[in-house]
């Protein structure tokens, strides 16, 4: 696979990973993500679990240390009602995957058609996994106070 690097897109300086916008001659412009093995595996595991789902960005390929996935170009929410009303849905979805986002926020919810797209699984845990969520309030209430946000809803 050819890869064009277009653009940086990392949101700090974190060097445990490397997230670019890049153009391939496999799969046209996407995002791909360089991480040590551990990582990139929960990553993995829930982009796999949630696939099926309107909710996620397709996930081309993965190695070890590579994945490569759709580029979701962000656009803003244009009608409130309807995104707030993926709320219910994306929350039984996470549960019926068996999975728990563990870092929801701005940075980590797109949007895309007024539906919710999650990236950044890297903090994802199984459910019953006993280690502590990065937010602990959990994934139902950061999701509904990130959609909020992006909503514009008070």
């Amino acid at each position: 696979m050819d890869i064009k690097p277009i653009r940086d897109l990392r949101r700090d300086e974190t060097p445990r990973s490397v997230v670019v916008l890049a153009e391939t001659d496999t799969y046209g412009v996407c995002v791909i993500k360089y991480a040590d093995k551990h990582l990139l595996q929960n990553e993995r595991h829930a982009l796999e679990k949630m696939g099926k789902t309107a909710y996620v960005p397709h996930l081309f390929r993965a190695t070890d240390t590579m994945i490569v996935m759709e580029f979701i170009h962000y656009d803003v929410v244009t009608d409130p009602g309807e995104f707030m009303q993926h709320y219910d849905t994306l929350i039984m979805m996470l549960g019926v995957a068996g999975l728990r986002h563990g870092n929801l926020t701005k940075y980590s919810v797109l949007v895309r058609d007024n539906t919710p797209i999650l990236i950044d699984w890297a903090a994802s845990r199984a459910d019953g996994d006993p280690r502590p969520d990065k937010r602990p309030e959990g994934d139902a209430y950061w999701l509904r106070e990130t959609m909020k946000q992006l909503a514009g809803i008070e």
